[in-house]
């Protein structure tokens, strides 16, 4: 069968088998297709083959995850370079492969998103955006490269939180410091009522509790 000679990695039987017009988007019983099966083993010459034989990239798992979704969430460039080259879809998911290349400060990986007109503000269904992903990890390249390409500085989550909220709590000093430089606004309240400030308190990081404070004056 295609997928057991897929995860066994045996590249010469599933040739074989696709030269004999196997059925590459059988489901195995966690309805996962071949090409599902070579991401999750990264084997990127296995990925390579079947989407020279038309395996559906754009196919969903059943948490609406799809190949490239499970290429950038384990943050492998190579594969995610195939895919996207075979057509797949950079804004399908609700983690977005967007948001993964910010939430692993994967900067390579990230502009490969933004070549193929990935949708930069897009949002979780918790309102989660790239830009919210890479403060709250303090990945301050990723941030740089969002904010230029022109990402949201001062969208909210579902909860009012903000970029500047995550990286406050965060306690990374230069994000904090960028954000604020690139529009960031410490002034705007999350559903709790509370600032970035707030949230530096609640952490008590002191540099960014006093660089926030100069904000307020």
């Amino acid at each position: 069968m295609l997928i057991h000679e897929v995860i066994n990695g045996n590249i010469t039987e599933v040739q074989r088998l696709l030269d004999a017009n196997a059925n590459l988007e059988l489901k195995d019983q966690n309805s996962l297709t071949s090409l599902m099966h070579a991401v999750k083993q990264q084997n990127p010459k296995m990925v390579e083959i079947l989407t020279n034989f038309g395996a559906n990239v754009n196919i969903s798992d059943n948490l609406e995850d799809t190949p490239l979704v499970w290429a950038s969430s384990m943050n492998n460039t190579e594969i995610v370079k195939i895919l996207l080259e075979k057509g797949a879809d950079p804004d399908k998911g609700n983690f977005t492969p967007l948001m993964w290349s910010a939430f692993h400060g994967n900067v390579q990986m990230l502009k490969l998103f933004l070549e193929y007109r990935a949708n930069l503000n897009s949002r979780t269904h918790e309102g989660w955006t790239a830009l919210m992903w890479a403060s709250e990890k303090g990945n301050i390249l990723a941030i740089w490269e969002l904010l230029k390409r022109g990402a949201r500085v001062n969208m909210q989550n579902n909860t009012g939180q903000t970029a500047l909220m995550f990286a406050s709590r965060s306690g990374n000093f230069a994000t904090v410091g960028l954000l604020l430089k690139k529009g960031g606004d410490s002034t705007i309240l999350d559903f709790d009522k509370k600032t970035a400030l707030d949230y530096a308190k609640n952490f008590q990081h002191k540099d960014i509790i006093r660089l926030l404070e100069k904000e307020f004056e």
